[in-house]
């Protein structure tokens, strides 16, 4: 289970690597995290599609394994049908958990919350209305709802991964300043200024 992990998880970050690479977005560090990568850029590229084209990379590649998987796992719904399954390895499932492994993956890296690559796709989108810290600030506001909600849902309905992910994402929005190295001083600032 735990190398499966991994090894989505490096999948993710090499599939934008790569693409950094093809478009010549200079990769300062990456800070590797449970859902992903997080590549600290020194400088922003010239075209906002190549910038769009590297965070839509890692989820794609994740997402795209999880399709692919689904050719090897038959009956498929059976393996969904059976609670056991999911979070729990053993041989026989060993397919069903990559490619639930890489569903999550890329389904959670889409959600437009910082420092999630969907965080950063929407934040791409807002500079192009509003300034860089305001942009900061509105994707920081939506990833402090989008917690909060996961944290109600996990506990009113007692599944504890939405409470996790409430978490999660609640102590990795400051890591989003990685990101952005025009952003860096107004991550720690109140969301609501």
């Amino acid at each position: 289970m735990i190398i499966s992990l991994l090894t989505s998880i490096f999948i993710h970050d090499m599939a934008q690597a790569f693409v950094a690479a093809f478009f010549n977005i200079e990769i300062d560090r990456l800070i590797l995290l449970p859902v992903g990568g997080l590549p600290s850029i020194s400088l922003k590229p010239k075209r906002k599609i190549h910038e769009l084209l590297m965070l839509a990379a890692g989820p794609a590649a994740n997402l795209m394994i999880a399709s692919f998987l689904m050719i090897f796992l038959r009956p498929y719904l059976a393996y969904w049908n059976e609670p056991e399954n999911i979070g729990v390895a053993y041989a026989g499932n060993f397919l069903f958990q990559f490619q639930f492994i890489n569903l999550s993956l890329g389904l959670l890296n889409l959600l437009p919350v910082f420092p999630m690559d969907g965080g950063r796709i929407l934040d791409a989108f807002l500079e192009k209305r509003y300034s860089s810290e305001k942009a900061v600030r509105i994707v920081n506001i939506i990833s402090i709802i989008a917690a909060f909600n996961f944290l109600m849902a996990g506990v009113i309905t007692l599944r504890y991964p939405l409470f996790m992910i409430g978490l999660f994402i609640i102590f990795t929005i400051p890591l989003g300043k990685y990101y952005h190295p025009l952003k860096k001083r107004v991550f720690y600032g109140n969301a609501f200024d």
